[in-house]
C-alpha cells in the first residue's frame, strides 16, 4: 500500500516538475494540434511570398525559416506541397491546403479540449484518494491487526 502511494506521489509531482497538463497535453494529441497548426500557418506564409510573385521554392523553404517550423511540419507542408502548380493557380490551392491544415488543428483542439479535462481529473482526482485512502485505512488495519492478536 505504501508503494502505491509513493506512485501516486510521484505521478503528481512528475506532472508538476515535468511541464504539468502541456505534458499531459501532448501525450493525448496536442503535438499533432501544434504540428497541424503551425503546418497552417507556413502554408499562409508560402501563400503570401506566392502572391508577390517569388517561386515556389524558394518561397517554400524561406516560409519554413520564418516560421520556425520542425520536421514534421517540414514533411506534412511537402507532401501537401508535391503536386502544387506553379504560377496563378498556386495561390489558391496554397489557400485549400491551409485551410485544411487549419480545419485539422480545429478538430484536434476541440477533441484535446474535451480530453484533457477529463483526463486530468481522473488522474489527479484518482491520485488524491488514493493518498487520502491510503492515509486513513492503513492506521485502520495496523489497529485491527494489533487487536486481533492474542494479549499477554
Amino acid at each position: 500500500l505504501v508503494l502505491m502511494m509513493e506512485l501516486a506521489v510521484c505521478v503528481l509531482l512528475m506532472l508538476l516538475f515535468l511541464g504539468g497538463s502541456s505534458k499531459l497535453a501532448s501525450w493525448l494529441g496536442g503535438r499533432h494540434y501544434q504540428v497541424h497548426r503551425l503546418s497552417a500557418v507556413a502554408v499562409r506564409t508560402i501563400q503570401a511570398l506566392v502572391v508577390r510573385a517569388m517561386p515556389l521554392p524558394e518561397a517554400t523553404s524561406l516560409g519554413f525559416e520564418l516560421v520556425g517550423s520542425d520536421r514534421s511540419t517540414e514533411q506534412k507542408v511537402n507532401r501537401a506541397l508535391r503536386d502544387c502548380p506553379n504560377g496563378a493557380s498556386a495561390a489558391t490551392h496554397l489557400q485549400t491546403i491551409a485551410d485544411h491544415f487549419r480545419n485539422v488543428a480545429t478538430g484536434r483542439f476541440c477533441v484535446l479540449r474535451v480530453v484533457l479535462p477529463i483526463t486530468m481529473v481522473c488522474v489527479l482526482g484518482g491520485a488524491v484518494t488514493l493518498v487520502y485512502c491510503l492515509a486513513i485505512f492503513v492506521p485502520i488495519v495496523s489497529l485491527l491487526h494489533d487487536l486481533s492478536l492474542p494479549g499477554i
